[in-house]
């Protein structure tokens, strides 16, 4: 009787496994093609049957892009909503596996996001370079952080010019 229970224990996991994929792999189609709501819909799906980083990093990115969206709407309070849960489930995929450099990049890439959606204030575009960072002293090779933080070291550059130029 053991056994039997635990060979149906071990069905359960390999099936939930799979329909965890399943769900992850229509996310990343839909996502491809900027359908965002859908691809959050099937990665909440895939991480309820699997909590799984690799999930949760790809449905943090699904989750800020829905927040530009939705800053578009003017709906402040469901964008404010957005970038929380999206931060949360990044950090929670970096928490998980902390030098997956990927992820960190990821986070930088979602806090830029946060940025566009209020130019105005810097404070997304510094923990942007705060997270470029801590990517690159786990990566100095990687040639993409270097790029990547030269284009927000000119957005900051341009910032008090940008605030001038609003102000008049």
């Amino acid at each position: 009787i053991l056994g039997i229970s635990f060979g149906f224990y071990l069905i359960f996991l390999l099936v939930s496994y799979y329909m965890a994929d399943l769900n992850y792999s229509k996310a990343e189609k839909a996502s491809q093609i900027g359908d965002y709501q859908a691809a959050v819909s099937y990665l909440d799906k895939a991480i309820k049957l699997h909590n799984s980083h690799i999930y949760l990093n790809s449905y943090s990115l699904n989750l800020a892009n829905l927040a530009v969206l939705s800053s578009y709407q003017s709906d402040k309070s469901q964008t404010q909503d957005l970038i929380e849960l999206s931060l949360q489930k990044s950090d929670m995929a970096i928490s998980k596996s902390p030098k997956n450099i990927s992820y960190w990049k990821n986070k930088s890439k979602i806090e830029y996001l946060f940025y566009q959606i209020n130019p105005e204030d810097r404070k997304y575009i510094d923990k942007a370079v705060e997270t470029l960072r801590k990517a690159q002293e786990l990566s100095p090779t990687d040639p993409k952080i270097p790029y990547s933080l030269s284009i927000f070291y000119t957005i900051l550059y341009e910032f008090p010019e940008q605030q001038n130029m609003q102000q008049s």
